[in-house]
C-alpha cells in the first residue's frame, strides 16, 4: 500500500506537524473501528457478567455520658432522687471495635439464616436468591452442631413434589419427595418447596458456611466509622450483591448492639439485687427473733405503756440513739460488704449504691466492675490466657485489696464512734436511776428491735431502687437513619469502565499507528525529503 504524505519527522527548530497527524491517523479510520467494536463488545460482556453491588448504610448515635444522652434520659427524670442512672463515658472506639466484632455479627448471621445461601446459574452470570428462594433448606440438629457445617449441594427440582439431590462432588444421593428427612454425611436435612410454579431454572446451588467464617467475612465487608471528630454519630456501612440482604444485615446489627448493651448494664443492677435479697433473708429472721423477744417480754413482765417519768429521761438521749442506729446500719453495711468480698473468689460484679458514704469505696467499686465488665467482653472472644486478661486480672486483684483495706480502715472509724456514743449514751442512761430495771430492759430489747428494723426496711427501699432500674435501663445507640439503599450499583463503575474503553479503543490503534509510521526510515514523496535536509529542492519525477 502506497503510503502518503502522512510521515512526521522533526527538523531542529520545527513543530509538531498536527494537521499531518490527523490526516495520517484519518488514514487508517478502519483500525479505530475494529478497535471500537471489539473493545466495545469485551467491555459490554464484562459488565454483564459481572455481578453488581450495591451500597448501604446507616447512622447511630452513640448516647455518650460526656456529649449528652440525646433525649432518652428525659423519661428517667423522675428516677434521679434514686441516684441509680449514672452512665459512664462510652469510648466511641471501643463501640466501633464491639460493632465490628465476630460474636455480634455471627448473632445477626444466626437470626437471618445467612449461613446457607442459594444461587442458580444464568446464561451469563450466576444469581444468589435472598428471601425468594423457590426451596428452603434446613439442617436438623442444635445450633452448635448445624452452625459449624461446611457443605455444598446441588437441587434439580423435577416436580412440585420431587426433586433430585447431589453433593458438590456430584455424588449422587438419590431423587427424594419435599419435606422428606435425607441421611447425609454431614448430618440429617430437610428441604420443602416455596414455590407455586416449576421454576424455569430447575437446577439450584446450595452452600451452608460455618457462621464464625461468615462473621470473619462480613467484618472485612463492613465499615464503621465516626462521621466527624466533634460528634458520636457513627455510620455503619456494607456493600453487597444483595442490596436488601445488606439492609437487614445493619438492621438487624443495631438491634442485636443494643440489646446486648441493655444485658450488660443490667448485670450489675442483677448483682446487686442478689446481694440485697441474700441480706434480707438473714435480717428478717433476726428482725423476727428479736420482735419475739419484745412480746415475751411484755407478756412476762406485764408492761404495756412507758411511764412519763421515763419517757422525760430518755427523751434527753433520743438524738444520741438516732446517731448510734444510723451509725449501726452503716457499719452492718460495711460488714456485709466484707463478707461478699470474701465470698468472692472470682471476678464477680459487686453490688453498687448501697449506702456507703465513702466515696473512694464507691469509686472503687465503679472501677472494678467496670474493669469485670471489660474483661467478660473479651474473655468471650479470645481465652482467659490473653495477656490483656492477665494484665485486667492484675488490676482487679489490685483493687480488690484496696477495697478491703478501705472497708476495714471504715469498720475501725465506725467502731470507734460507736464505742465512744456508746460511753455517752451509757452515761445518760446511768441518770435515769428511778427508771425501774424492767423498763431499762425492755429498751434494751426494744433498741435491738429498731435497728434491725430500719436495716429491714433500708433494704427493701434499696431493692425496689434496683428493681426500676432494671426496669428502665435504656439502649446505648440511638438511631439516626436506618439502613438506605442506594439503588445506583457502586460496582461496576458502569459510565468509568465505558468512559475507559472508549479511551483504550482509540489509545491503542492510534498509539500503534504512531510507532508504526515513527520506525519508517523509507522516503516515499517529496515532503519526507524536505523534512530531512535543509537544501534547494530542483525537482521530482
Amino acid at each position: 500500500m502506497t503510503k502518503e504524505s502522512n510521515n512526521i519527522h522533526f527538523k531542529e527548530e520545527e513543530k509538531i506537524d498536527l494537521y499531518g497527524i490527523f490526516m495520517m491517523l484519518l488514514h487508517h479510520w478502519h483500525w479505530f473501528l475494529i478497535s471500537l467494536i471489539l473493545i466495545g463488545f469485551s467491555t459490554a460482556y464484562y459488565l454483564r457478567k459481572t455481578t453488581p453491588e450495591y451500597s448501604v448504610s446507616a447512622t447511630i448515635l452513640i448516647k455518650d455520658a460526656k456529649k449528652g444522652m440525646g433525649n432518652g434520659m428525659s423519661e428517667l427524670s423522675a428516677f434521679q432522687d434514686l441516684s441509680l442512672f449514672s452512665d459512664p463515658h462510652n469510648s466511641i472506639d471501643n463501640e466501633i471495635e464491639i460493632l465490628k466484632s465476630r460474636s455480634l455479627l455471627a448473632k445477626v448471621i444466626d437470626q437471618l439464616n445467612l449461613n446457607i445461601r442459594y444461587k442458580k446459574e444464568g446464561p451469563i452470570r450466576t444469581r444468589e436468591f435472598y428471601n425468594n428462594a423457590p426451596i428452603e433448606f434446613r439442617f436438623l440438629g442444635s445450633d452448635s452442631l448445624t452452625n459449624t457445617i461446611a457443605a455444598k449441594f446441588k437441587v434439580t427440582i423435577l416436580s412440585n413434589r420431587e426433586y433430585n439431590l447431589e453433593d458438590e462432588d456430584s455424588n449422587f444421593f438419590g431423587k427424594f419427595l419435599f419435606g422428606d428427612t435425607i441421611k447425609a454425611p454431614h448430618g440429617d436435612l430437610i428441604i420443602t418447596p416455596r414455590f407455586n410454579s416449576l421454576p424455569s431454572n430447575p437446577n439450584l446451588y446450595i452452600s451452608a458456611t460455618p457462621i464464625l467464617t461468615m462473621a470473619n467475612d462480613f467484618s472485612k465487608k463492613i465499615s464503621v466509622s465516626p462521621l466527624n471528630k466533634k460528634t458520636s454519630v457513627i455510620k455503619i456501612s456494607l456493600e453487597d450483591e444483595l442490596k436488601y440482604r445488606a439492609r437487614d444485615f445493619i438492621n438487624t446489627l443495631i438491634k442485636q448492639y443494643n440489646l446486648d448493651g441493655i444485658d450488660e448494664k443490667n448485670q450489675v443492677s442483677k448483682n446487686t439485687a442478689e446481694f440485697i435479697d441474700k441480706r434480707l433473708e438473714l435480717i428478717h429472721e433476726e428482725l423476727s427473733s428479736v420482735e419475739s423477744l419484745v412480746a415475751f417480754y411484755k407478756q412476762s413482765n406485764k408492761l404495756t405503756n412507758i411511764s412519763a417519768e421515763a419517757s422525760l429521761f430518755l427523751e434527753n438521749t433520743e438524738n444520741t440513739k438516732k446517731e448510734v442506729l444510723k451509725l449501726t446500719t452503716e457499719l452492718s453495711m460495711v460488714k456485709f460488704m466484707i463478707d461478699y468480698l470474701e465470698e468472692n473468689k472470682k471476678f464477680k460484679l459487686l453490688p453498687t449504691n448501697i449506702g456507703l458514704n465513702d466515696k473512694s469505696i464507691s469509686v472503687s467499686v465503679s472501677n472494678y466492675n467496670a474493669l469485670v465488665l471489660e474483661r467478660n467482653r473479651l474473655v468471650n472472644n479470645s481465652t482467659s490466657e490473653n495477656p490483656v486478661v492477665t494484665n485486667l486480672d492484675k488490676q482487679l486483684t489490685d483493687i480488690k485489696q484496696v477495697l478491703f483495706a478501705s472497708l476495714e480502715n471504715v469498720r475501725q472509724t465506725l467502731n470507734l464512734q460507736l464505742t465512744s456514743l456508746s460511753e455517752e449514751l451509757q452515761r445518760k442512761n446511768s441518770r435515769i436511776t428511778e427508771v425501774p430495771q424492767q423498763e431499762k430492759e425492755y429498751r434494751a430489747i426494744q433498741r435491738q428491735q429498731e435497728i434491725k428494723e430500719a436495716l429491714y426496711l433500708y433494704l427493701l427501699q434499696k431493692r425496689e431502687e434496683t428493681a426500676i432500674s432494671l426496669a428502665v435501663t435504656i439502649s446505648n445507640a440511638k438511631l439516626v437513619d436506618a439502613a438506605y439503599v442506594n439503588q445506583v450499583p457502586v460496582k461496576p463503575k458502569t459510565q468509568t469502565i465505558l468512559f475507559g474503553a472508549l479511551i483504550i479503543s482509540i489509545l491503542i490503534p492510534g498509539l500503534l499507528i504512531y510507532l508504526k509510521d515513527l520506525l519508517d526510515t523509507k522516503i516515499h514523496n517529496r515532503n519526507d525529503l524536505e523534512n530531512q535536509i535543509n537544501a534547494p529542492f530542483i525537482g521530482e519525477i
